[in-house]
């Protein structure tokens, strides 16, 4: 092989060996930070945004992104330019907007926070959050009014946003509206705002306020079409307005249960067996949780007391599972 040639070999394989460990595009370093945020590794994804950057110095997105890691990182004044960056280099980037946005509405600049809202509405008319937070800003600010209409459409965009009606029932109160304002605490409850639950003491009428036995009520319904996870939600309501609804216990924890929580049932069980020692329903579905967690003695112990408390299939089980 002569000379020149081998050195051009050389080169072309240090070209390749360069592109193979630096050869991310702008887009992979921009995917990979986004990636490193949803795991909360802000100071990594913050290194991949700026690779990004580095690649393509108008990359908008990239600046979003990392003024939002500087967010969540502290770092705010940072954050600000980065956001400023994003919006020069495009103006149409609601999310730079609605990001810069919030940090001015959590320093209590309410105005320069709803302008960046009002942008970030004009551009992306379904952006939920920036009219929650726009809300929120016109709430502090003191104009109830338009704070509820804020309110009104971030509901109709995202219904089960819990905060959302809570927020929207302060307003109302607030204005003289106390009816609606129960009416508001009373679904922000139901979706699980706890919050909601002592304004609903203080402020609303005894016939607005949900009792133990209306939680279990509203948890059978949900079972009755499958959703345990939002039956036991309600079972935990009710739980919370009278720690001793035994109903509450064996029914959540016969949704944990289906769910394959069994730590979480045999609680429930053990809660439920505690008030009322003769629930045979509740010693046989005991034994069935901790059957499931091998515990096999536990769990022909537990049949056996259901059915000397009359439970028939706990003998089933029995000869099923326990060698007798």
């Amino acid at each position: 092989m002569n000379k020149p040639f081998a050195i051009l070999s050389v080169l072309f394989m240090l070209l390749i060996l360069s592109a193979s460990l630096y050869g991310q595009t702008a887009e992979e370093y921009y995917h990979n930070g986004k990636v490193k945020d949803s795991l909360g590794n802000y100071k990594g994804s913050i290194q991949d945004y700026n690779n990004a950057i580095k690649l393509n110095p108008r990359y908008s997105a990239a600046y979003d992104r990392r003024g939002y890691a500087k967010t969540k990182l502290g770092n705010y004044q940072d954050a600000i330019a980065d956001y400023g960056t994003a919006i020069r280099y495009d103006p149409k980037n609601a999310s730079a907007y609605f990001h810069r946005g919030m940090v001015n509405n959590n320093f209590g600049d309410y105005k320069k926070a709803i302008d960046d809202f009002d942008k970030a509405i004009d551009i992306d008319h379904g952006l939920a959050g920036a009219y929650f937070n726009r809300g929120c800003a016109k709430d502090d600010l003191g104009n109830k009014k338009d704070a509820i209409a804020d309110y009104n459409k971030a509901i109709a965009l995202e219904p089960k946003n819990s905060t959302a009606y809570y927020k929207r029932g302060v307003a109302k109160l607030y204005n003289g509206d106390q009816n609606g304002a129960c009416g508001d605490w009373s679904k922000a409850s139901e979706l699980g705002n706890n919050t909601s639950y002592d304004l609903i003491r203080k402020y609303c009428k005894s016939d607005n306020v949900l009792t133990s036995i209306d939680y279990n009520n509203r948890g059978f319904a949900k079972d009755s079409v499958g959703d345990y996870k939002g039956a036991v939600l309600e079972y935990n309501k009710a739980i919370e307005l009278d720690a001793r609804d035994t109903s509450a216990y064996f029914n959540r924890g016969y949704d944990k249960y289906r769910l394959k929580d069994y730590q979480g049932a045999i609680l429930d069980f053990n809660r439920d067996i505690e008030l009322y020692p003769k629930d045979a329903d509740a010693w046989y579905l005991r034994g069935a949780s901790k059957y499931a967690m091998n515990d096999i003695k536990g769990a022909c112990s537990d049949w056996n007391k259901a059915g000397t408390l009359g439970k028939e299939d706990a003998y089933n089980m029995i000869k099923k599972h326990c060698g007798k």
